[in-house]
């Protein structure tokens, strides 16, 4: 099922969420509708302009890796906005073993997955816990609110930030 059969103008819509997370500008949600339980509806608040761009770059982050099939990062069915939100639907991945640190994956699979997605400019912005959940086992990044292109002419500067990323999961993961 695509985002564009949710009719999130329907004022009956929000009965169909159940509540996940929030973050500073937005909120996580299952949806129990038939044909989306296998995903997730993140519900971004355009209380600023700022929010919408955020919102926006998240998207076309995330498209962007996903069309590169970076498979360590949430996939994407779609985005679409109203005048005071933002709604981007992606996959439901498993987030219980990313609270209870129940999986015993190595080190090694945290930085690969990271380096996955430096390989194609992108640095994430927000390297946490919370932050990576999992697919068959494997760690999935999410949340990619304050993630950026890596547009800097400075090769040192591209250095220095991917290894800020790499230190901070070695930190977070080993």
């Amino acid at each position: 099922m695509s985002i564009e059969e949710l009719d999130v103008t329907d004022k009956d819509f929000s009965k169909h969420l159940v509540f996940l997370g929030s973050g500073t500008y937005a909120e996580v949600y299952t949806i129990s509708s038939p044909g989306f339980e296998d995903k997730v509806l993140k519900v971004s608040h355009f209380e600023t302009p700022k929010y919408k761009l955020v919102a926006r770059q998240e998207h076309n982050i995330l498209t962007y890796l996903n069309e590169c099939e970076v498979k360590s990062v949430v996939q994407v069915f779609g985005y679409k906005e109203t005048k005071h939100y933002g709604y981007l639907l992606m996959e439901k991945l498993d987030a219980t073993a990313s609270r209870r640190r129940s999986h015993k994956v190595p080190l090694t699979a945290y930085l690969k997955a990271l380096k996955r997605i430096h390989k194609y400019n992108v640095l994430h912005g927000d390297i946490a816990q919370g932050n990576v959940m999992y697919r068959d086992g494997l760690p999935v990044f999410i949340d990619f609110g304050k993630a950026n292109y890596i547009t800097s002419d400075s090769v040192l500067d591209v250095k220095e930030a991917k290894l800020y990323e790499i230190n901070r999961m070695e930190k977070l993961f080993s």
